[in-house]
């Protein structure tokens, strides 16, 4: 079968290994080798986010089943993505095991460890690896000109294919458009790429057709190897070209590489399933976990019974109500959804009142009634940051003693380094232990204890004119504007400041890699003269980015590469 155009990913992927393996040609082999380890954890970082969020798909579906008014289209759907997950963890069963059988054979034992539930795979380091320059294992398997060579690479190529045909078979066949009509994808209609998007155009393929279209497409070029590439000015077949002479370390992000576009395919078609779904009767883009009690006071001695739900909403509305004390009075409004009310004596208080909500377009009122109770004075401990704390940063702590004069609290931390008063809130730095217990005492007695976890700061991320990890192009525009560049943590409530301490500037120029290294997140005046001079279809790379968090130690956070648009 012919196949599509490559990706603007395969093309990058390929560049980079065309100019690793010339670079090893050269006996430049520890450096490539490493530069190879290096492609090879990005792309298994990647495999594993790709995986998770497949994952999420499957919760969300779950989810939908609930909701009344998409429950019906969720549960249809579920089985056909459950269908999808079940073949596409076959057709990664392929790469997965042939990959390991080549460490078996190299290294005596399984590097590779794939969950079965959750489809995450785990390594030994790569590092540790002992043959990462053996050619011959790769060659003989996937590359060679043996019979069984050449069955077992062809394999690979053949599986991608099958499961493109039955990946799009499964998600695209006998969908019903707004008319009710049946579009109907046979075989017949995969031959090419130019055929299949021939195809797709004249159908007018349901559901958001012109995104629809485009992820099929994507799908179908993505999982369409070609049988011959030409390869040093003479065409080979496609397993030789990918496998004859490569490395072990250069095989691994082959691989793994291969995987991902197997997962980034199942991904592309669970979201199809999800564009079916009918619309719920209400927006929705936040879901938080709520305990229902009736009564938020205890004695000792009595008993409560408690409920835990789920609370979906749309946190960018502002929900009208209008509330009263008791059942009787009149009622005050707040158009936010927002009020303060005073807390007078000790007592049990009751509060009721009504929401306004849209609910499928009409304006709705839902009747709210809580109670509460004033007690006596009592102790309570939070971190706004959730209860955690982390090693190298400021972590806020808001530590009240309701009740008490300020001069008669203490607020103590055992497992901090340090702990000291701020404005209204205590600064707490930890150490090297696993947890730090905050304490309140109030004359003389303690009145409050509440346990942090600790952990390390998590990791940042690298960005370039707003670009970052997953985005692989850029346009020329932003490209000549130089920014510098920067890194932060993604989505992250941690207001924490990393500085780039140094990088190195990437580009092939006339077949030749050119390198400037950088010192700060500033560019040098010959990197901003390079990027102002890119070409369309030129290659970036930001690569041995190194950062400083709060504790002013330099660590490595890989890299960045876009193909210049």
């Amino acid at each position: 079968m012919a196949g599509g155009k490559e990706t603007p990913r395969q093309k990058m992927i390929g560049m980079m290994y065309l100019v690793l393996t010339a670079m090893l040609a050269l006996n430049v082999s520890k450096s490539i080798l490493d530069a190879f380890i290096t492609i090879d954890e990005q792309a298994l970082e990647q495999n594993t986010n790709i995986v998770q969020a497949i994952n999420g798909v499957g919760t969300k579906i779950a989810y939908l089943k609930e909701d009344p008014q998409s429950k019906k289209t969720a549960a249809e759907i579920e089985p056909v993505f459950n269908k999808i997950k079940e073949f596409s963890n076959s057709a990664d069963d392929l790469f997965y095991n042939e990959l390991n059988e080549m460490f078996k054979e190299t290294e005596g034992k399984v590097w590779f460890k794939k969950d079965p539930t959750s489809q995450v795979t785990e390594y030994t380091p790569l590092d540790e690896i002992k043959k990462k320059d053996d050619y011959d294992t790769p060659t003989r398997f996937f590359g060679g000109d043996t019979p069984k060579s050449i069955k077992r690479g062809k394999a690979l190529r053949e599986k991608l294919i099958e499961y493109r045909d039955q990946l799009i078979l499964t998600v695209a066949d006998s969908v019903k458009d707004d008319q009710n009509k049946v579009h109907l994808i046979t075989k017949a209609n995969l031959g090419s790429f130019e055929a299949f998007a021939k195809f797709l155009k004249d159908d007018g393929h349901p559901n958001k057709a012109e995104l629809t279209k485009a992820e099929l497409t994507e799908i179908y070029s993505s999982l369409t190897k070609p049988e011959k590439v030409k390869q040093h000015k003479e065409m080979k077949d496609w397993n030789v070209a990918r496998f004859y002479h490569q490395p072990m370390v250069g095989v691994v992000s082959t691989m793994t590489s291969l995987r991902n576009d197997i997962r980034l395919a199942q991904q592309k078609a669970s979201k199809m399933l999800l564009s079916r779904i009918d619309k719920p009767m209400m927006n929705i883009n936040k879901v938080e976990a709520q305990v229902i009690a009736s009564t938020q006071y205890l004695n000792v001695g009595e008993k409560l019974d408690v409920k835990v739900g789920i609370v979906a909403f749309d946190s960018t509305k502002k929900y009208p109500i209008k509330y009263r004390m008791g059942d009787a009075g009149d009622y005050a409004t707040s158009d936010s959804g927002a009020f303060v009310i005073s807390a007078g004596s000790p007592g049990k208080r009751n509060l009721e009142g009504n929401l306004l909500v849209e609910l499928a377009g009409t304006p709705t009122e839902l009747p709210f009634d809580f109670e509460y109770t004033v007690g006596k004075p009592s102790a309570s401990i939070a971190a706004p940051e959730l209860n955690v704390m982390y090693r190298g940063y400021d972590n806020k702590i808001q530590a009240v003693a309701s009740g008490y004069p300020p001069d008669a609290v203490k607020v103590s931390c055992s497992g901090c380094k340090s702990f000291s008063k701020k404005g209204d809130l205590y600064i707490a730095q930890v150490g090297g232990g696993k947890e730090a217990t905050v304490s309140v005492t109030a004359d003389g007695k303690k009145v409050g204890t509440q346990k942090f976890r600790i952990m390390p700061m998590p990791k940042p991320q690298p960005y370039f004119a707003g670009r970052t990890y997953g985005d692989n192009t850029i346009k020329s525009g932003l490209l000549k504007q130089t920014p510098p560049l920067t890194a932060k943590l993604a989505d992250s409530p941690l207001d924490v400041r990393f500085s780039v301490k140094s990088f190195t500037l990437e580009l092939i120029v006339n077949g030749k890699l050119i390198e400037e290294k950088g010192r700060g997140g500033s560019l040098t005046p010959k990197m901003k003269n390079l990027l102002k001079n890119a070409k369309k279809g030129q290659k970036v790379y930001f690569s041995n980015v190194m950062v400083a968090g709060p504790d002013g130690k330099s660590k490595p956070i890989g890299g960045l590469t876009f193909k210049v648009l």
